[in-house]
């Protein structure tokens, strides 16, 4: 019966140690979130990267590599409601699929293919547009972070539309 007795009070140590441990840690992260608040928008200008705010909240981001530009669109996103939790989304139209056409299931393969061998992000079809998708945490972000996946993002983008473009064209 002592024995049990322990072991129930040990465990209620225990809870009690750990719920007051996570406490302190939320308290923490809460008042050093609120100290840096990284901004999707503070990136933009820290990194002095040209950007048009639309009206509905995000970023139009022209981005130009070796005489080749991309339009990536960036807005920010909290991860399950959690403002502790914010994410930087990234998305660029890699190529259009004519009107009423049904892409290939070699395009669909390919596409797969291609995903399989990114890093970071992937290519989606959303009706009739394939585009590249990225995110990236903003808390720990800095606007070097930002720039490198503006620039993959448009890397990407570039050689996927190279692969995809032959399957739309001889449709």
């Amino acid at each position: 019966m002592r024995v049990i007795r322990w072991q129930v009070v040990a465990r209620v140590f225990l809870v009690i140690a750990v719920a007051a441990s996570v406490m302190v840690v939320g308290t923490d992260t809460a008042t050093s979130a609120e100290q840096k608040a990284v901004t999707l928008e503070g990136l933009l200008k820290e990194g002095q990267i040209d950007y048009i705010k639309a009206p509905e909240g995000y970023f139009k981001i022209i981005v130009t590599i070796e005489d080749e530009t991309t339009l990536v669109m960036a807005e920010e996103e909290s991860l399950a409601g959690r403002p502790d939790l914010r994410l930087a989304l990234l998305y660029t139209g890699v190529l259009q699929v004519p009107e009423g056409v049904q892409p290939s299931r070699a395009m669909l393969k390919k596409m797969a293919e291609l995903n399989g061998s990114l890093l970071i992000g992937n290519l989606s079809l959303e009706e009739d547009t394939v585009f590249y998708n990225s995110s990236f945490w903003l808390d720990n972000a800095n606007s070097k972070i930002l720039g490198v996946e503006l620039a993959l993002a448009h890397m990407i983008r570039s050689g996927a539309r190279k692969e995809l473009l032959p399957f739309v064209e001889e449709e």
